[in-house]
């Protein structure tokens, strides 16, 4: 009787925690910021967790000098205990693809851009940049992963920088996808 009863509280341990994943399609496990004090001032950039509650992302950026040439490098990883394999990575100059948004641009900066545009479109302003950038509250949500990002552990780099290659600002983060696919990728 022991024995069965220990399987049904694992059974049930293993469901509610099931459950609880699929509250949350995406997982932040670590969020890091940093910039270059003499071009930008980094205001805040925090991550709420609350227990059967969205995680929630305050970054406010203040940009010193007006910016005419925005230099963004995009690294995306599969990540598996220590080791991090590329998955994705671009290079883009924000400028350019802000003024030639219906241009031909590659995949993965479509990708990037596509979430921006869906999630915090106030922040796509023509350049030169200049002042405060402001993304608070953005809830993690399913809106933040593409429907057809498998399952798994990430990590990403993102780094802004200026024509002299001073960075504007930086972020890595370590997140987790929890969400099932919603599309078949091979049928």
């Amino acid at each position: 009787m022991f024995r069965f009863s220990t399987l049904i509280v694992c059974y049930i341990l293993i469901v509610h925690s099931e459950q609880h994943l699929t509250k949350r399609p995406l997982i932040i496990k670590r969020l890091n910021c940093g910039n270059h004090p003499k071009v930008s001032k980094l205001v805040k950039c925090s991550l709420l967790t609350s227990r059967n509650q969205p995680q929630v992302i305050d970054v406010l950026l203040d940009i010193l000098e007006p910016t005419a040439k925005l230099n963004v490098k995009f690294n995306l990883y599969t990540q598996h205990f220590h080791t991090k394999n590329l998955l994705y990575g671009t290079t883009f100059e924000y400028c350019e693809l802000v003024k030639y948004a219906d241009s031909h641009i590659n995949p993965v900066t479509r990708i990037a851009l596509y979430i921006a545009q869906r999630n915090f479109p106030h922040i796509l302003q023509p350049c030169p940049l200049y002042g405060l950038i402001n993304v608070t509250s953005l809830v993690v949500d399913s809106k933040l992963v593409p429907p057809y990002a498998p399952q798994g552990s990430y990590y990403f780099d993102i780094r802004a920088s200026n024509k002299r290659n001073q960075t504007i600002m930086e972020c890595t983060s370590e997140f987790l996808v929890t969400q099932k696919l919603l599309v078949k990728l091979f049928q």
